[in-house]
C-alpha cells in the first residue's frame, strides 16, 4: 500500500496512468522564444485547447491522468514530460536537465511522483545530464540510451547502470 502499481516495459502497452503538466504562466510571459530553445512564440489558446484535448481523450480510454504543478511560474518547456523521467517496470530515473533553459523541471515532476507514490530508483546526479526522451524501451528487456545534446556520457552510464541492475538490458 506504501508504493503505487507503476512501471513500464513498453512503448506500445496499455497505458494505465499518465503523468502531465499543464502549460504554465511562463509560456505567456514568454517574450524571447530562442531563450527557451523555441523557433517561435506558441499560439496560447491553441496550446492550452490541445492540452486540454490530450487530457480529455486520455482520460475517455481509461487513462488515469495526474498533475505536477510548477512551484511559480515554472518554466517555458515543463509540459514537456516525457523528459522529465523515465519509467522502467520498477519505478522512475528521473532526469537532470542538460539545458540551462530547463534546469530544475524534473524536480517538480519528482515531486508528483512520489505523490503518486511511484519509487524513484534514480536521480542523475554530478556532472550527468540526462532527458528521459532519450531512452526507448526497444523490446520486452530491451532499452536503447541515446547519448547527445540532452544526455551526456556520465549521465547514460548511471543510467545504464541502474537500468542492468534492475534486469534491462
Amino acid at each position: 500500500t506504501l508504493w503505487a502499481a507503476c512501471g513500464v516495459n513498453s512503448e506500445v502497452g496499455t497505458l494505465r496512468h499518465v503523468l502531465l503538466c499543464r502549460p504554465c504562466p511562463a509560456i505567456e510571459a514568454m517574450t524571447d522564444p530562442a531563450a527557451a530553445l523555441w523557433d517561435a512564440l506558441p499560439d496560447l489558446a491553441l496550446l492550452h485547447e490541445q492540452h486540454a484535448a490530450l487530457a480529455a481523450t486520455y482520460e475517455r480510454f481509461g487513462v488515469r491522468v495526474s498533475y505536477h504543478a510548477p512551484d511559480g511560474a515554472g518554466t517555458p518547456n515543463l509540459h514537456f514530460c516525457r523528459d522529465h523521467f523515465f519509467m522502467t517496470p520498477h519505478g522512475a530515473i528521473v532526469s537532470r536537465m542538460g539545458s540551462a533553459a530547463r534546469a530544475g523541471e524534473e524536480r517538480s515532476a519528482t515531486e508528483a511522483l512520489a505523490r503518486i507514490g511511484v519509487p524513484i530508483l534514480l536521480t542523475v546526479y554530478g556532472t550527468g545530464t540526462f532527458e528521459g526522451a532519450d531512452v526507448f524501451h526497444l523490446a520486452d528487456g530491451v532499452v536503447l540510451v541515446a547519448r547527445g545534446m540532452r544526455s551526456n556520457d556520465e549521465g547514460c552510464r548511471q543510467v545504464v547502470r541502474l537500468l542492468t541492475e534492475v534486469g534491462l538490458q
